[in-house]
């Protein structure tokens, strides 16, 4: 739908910010509890192109993407999964990602 396509578009532009898309964190972590699955998939998948720094901005982002990595939408699941290694990945700053996992 033309609406698919615009948020797909618009999840592209957002990522290829990668780490200066950090200031939007808190919207896409709203969207990560509440979308319907296009949207958590979609952000998601930009969480994962921000990386570290989504989790800076907020440490509780780790525990909505781990419950995304349970979703039933195939492409939440990828995208939540994506998002996490990458920002365990990352150098020192992926200790939140860590710290919650290990907790779990």
């Amino acid at each position: 739908s033309r609406e698919d396509i615009v948020r797909m578009a618009s999840a592209r532009a957002l990522a290829a910010l990668g780490p200066e898309a950090a200031p939007a964190t808190m919207e896409l972590a709203r969207l990560l509890e509440y979308g319907d699955p296009p949207k958590v998939a979609a952000a998601a998948f930009v969480l994962s192109e921000i990386g570290p720094r989504a989790l800076e901005q907020e440490p509780a982002l780790v525990d909505a993407l781990i419950r995304s990595m349970v979703h039933q939408d195939a492409e939440v699941r990828h995208w939540s999964v994506v998002a996490i290694a990458r920002s365990m990945i990352a150098a020192d700053r992926g200790v939140h990602a860590r710290r919650s996992i290990r907790a779990r």
